[in-house]
Formats: structure tokens, sequence, C-alpha cells
């Protein structure tokens, strides 16, 4: 359930919690457009990071570097492996002018690699922190100290509250992605739990609005990849974009919403690279204005090969599907299924993986209007 989220002015906010996911961190030059954002609003005090994530398309984020780097069955061929991807964090540190003492960290993950994959995988995150906070003048906080998982791997909530009431001293970095189970060892979020990890802090602080920047200007009605050339939703309902993260949308995991529900703050998704865009509001009051709200693409779980585009509706879907099987009708058999959930239905056309593109493009321009064609 999702209540009424605080109407926020910008320029009242007194508390803005920001994530900055992966592709906002990537290299040096990524970190210099998070520190002017920052210092653009002092509102800005709390900053979640993610691990730095690709530069070029053919690149591997750190995280990926650190799980292939774990899996290495000897000693050696791990610290081969993490010396690789540690590299990156030493060029950082170097293009930013920083004297971070990297060698002691890295001494101190290499002693403890048999605390596990969870911990050797969290210290992309951790480092990144480290190198923001130092960049960024903030003060550092590990995030082992601050997110608590109870013995079910759940989100120990009042736990997690009560550490970050501790907070004295403004304006802070926490590393995303990682917190500690009930034993204090460093425990992973899912992945995609960095943008959790930031609800998390927002909800417990209590904060006037949560950012979460990444490389896109908002919530697209069609992944903007696709090249239709759309512009982003200027507001979206909270329901609604649950519903179109769990079918595929790749702008916030699904798990982030509720934190961020519960206590009422403000969400924005906006661009790292075009901040004084406007982005898009995600609102907990209630639903949209009725109609199609974008469609989406998902590996199907039922059929291999496959892959599931769904038109995702705010309210009553335009039909039972007729006007997406007839779009698709050239790219051959097509399975349709219906879908009513909270807030709307969505409409799911499975079509062969090699057609996803024109399928996607295809399927939102047949409902793009209410009127039909």
């Amino acid at each position: 359930m999702y209540y009424n989220h605080r109407i926020i002015n910008e320029k009242d906010a007194t508390l803005k919690v920001c994530k900055f996911g992966g592709s906002s961190l990537a290299d040096a030059k990524c970190f210099a457009c998070v520190k002017k954002i920052l210092s653009s609003d002092r509102a800005r005090k709390v900053v979640v990071v993610s691990a730095p994530g690709r530069r070029f398309s053919n690149d591997e984020k750190i995280t990926d570097l650190l799980l292939g780097a774990y899996a290495k069955k000897s000693v050696s061929d791990k610290i081969i492996a993490l010396n690789a991807a540690f590299s990156r964090f030493y060029g950082v540190a170097k293009d930013l002018d920083l004297k971070i003492p990297l060698d002691e960290e890295l001494k101190t993950i290499y002693e403890n690699l048999r605390e596990g994959e969870d911990y050797v995988v969290s210290r992309g995150e951790y480092l990144s922190a480290k190198i923001a906070a130092e960049y960024f003048g903030f003060v550092f906080y590990d995030a082992k100290d601050l997110f608590f998982f109870d013995g079910t791997g759940a989100v120990d909530y009042e736990k997690t509250c009560s550490a970050f009431s501790k907070i004295k001293k403004y304006p802070v970095v926490i590393p995303g992605f990682y917190g500690s189970d009930e034993s204090g060892k460093v425990k992973l979020f899912p992945r995609g739990g960095s943008d959790v990890s930031g609800s998390l802090a927002a909800a417990a602080l209590n904060a006037d609005v949560y950012e979460n920047f990444t490389d896109v200007s908002g919530v697209f009605p069609v992944d903007p990849s696709f090249g239709l050339g759309l512009s982003p939703i200027k507001e979206i309902g909270a329901k609604e974009l649950s519903r179109m993260s769990a079918r595929g949308a790749k702008v916030l995991s699904e798990g982030a919403l509720f934190p961020l529900a519960e206590k009422s703050v403000a969400l924005r998704i906006k661009n790292t690279f075009r901040p004084k865009s406007d982005g898009t509001t995600v609102s907990f009051n209630g639903t949209r204005k009725r109609g199609l709200v974008g469609v989406c693409s998902l590996k199907s779980k039922a059929r291999y090969g496959f892959t599931d585009v769904s038109a995702v509706f705010s309210g009553a879907a335009y039909d039972n599907g007729e006007r997406g099987a007839l779009a698709l009708k050239e790219k051959g058999v097509c399975f349709t299924r219906q879908f009513v959930e909270d807030g709307g239905e969505t409409l799911v056309f499975s079509v062969r993986e090699k057609d996803e593109a024109a399928a996607v493009a295809a399927v939102y321009r047949a409902y793009s209007t209410k009127t039909a064609f």
C-alpha cells in the first residue's frame, strides 16, 4: 500500500538523500559531475554511492569484476583478478589528485578474504565511498554500521533506523549495497540493492526528498536505448513504476519504493549528466492519469529464446491485446496474456528475442493513443 507523499517545494527541503549509481561514478570525470551537483544544493547532506560502473559499452562493472575474482579457485588467482579490479580505484584517485591510502585498504581486504564473497564484492562500494568522502569533503560512514539484516535475511528496519539516528555530523557519504547480518558479518543486498540502501537511508532519516541519480533523465515510456526519441515521464505513480520495474524497466529497483512510501518521502529520478533536467517525480498519492504508462521488455522465464513485451496501463487496458497482436502479426507467433494488477492492467506479448526492439516499438505505437487504428 502506498501513502500520500509530502508536497515539498525544492527550495523548502532541508534534507535530501542522494543516491548515485555506478554509471554516475564510472571515472574521475563522473565524480567531478557528482561533486558539482552536491555543491549546488546545501540540502544534499547524505550521499549513497554504488561501485563504479561501465565507462564504455564493452567495459565491465566493478561489481562483476569482483564477483569474477572471488570465483577464482586459488588465492593467488583471486589476488591477481582483484588487483585488476582495484586498479580502477587507483586511476580515479590519481586523476582526482587524492592522497587516499589505498595500499592500506587493499592490504586489509586481502587479509580478510576468508570473510567470504559478500565481503569481497562489497569492497567496490566501500572504496567508492572512501574516495567520494575524501573528494567531496564529506564524513564517511560504513554501511555495515548502518544497515542491518535479521536472521531471515530481511532488513531489520528498527535497528537500521536506530543506527541512522546516531549520525550527528553532516554531510556524509555511505556505501550502498551492503550491511551487517546478525553475527556482524558483511551481507549484500540483492543486485540493485544500492537503490534500496538509498531509500532506506532516506526513510530512516525522515528526509524531505530522495533523489536517485542515474544516466537517464527519469523514467521513460520506452527504454531510451530502443531509439524512439520519447521524452521522460514528468510524474508517475508509485504503483505504475513498481509494475514497470517488475516487467523490465531498469531505472529503479522495485524494492526501493516501499521504505519511501512508509515515511512519505518524496522521490525524484534525475540524470547525473543533465542535473538541471526535471527528471521524473514519483507520486505515492494514488495513480496517474488513465492510459498507457509505458512498454517494457524482459527475457521470458517460461519460454526459452523469447522476450515478454509488456504494455503497462494505469487503469484498464484499451483492449484485450488485439491491437498488439495485429501490430506483431508479421513477427510470427505471439502469445498474449492479460493481467489485472494493483493500479491497472498489463498486456504481455511473447516474441522471439531477435524481434525485441521492433516488437517494443510496434506495441508502443499500437497503444500510445486510445483511438483505434
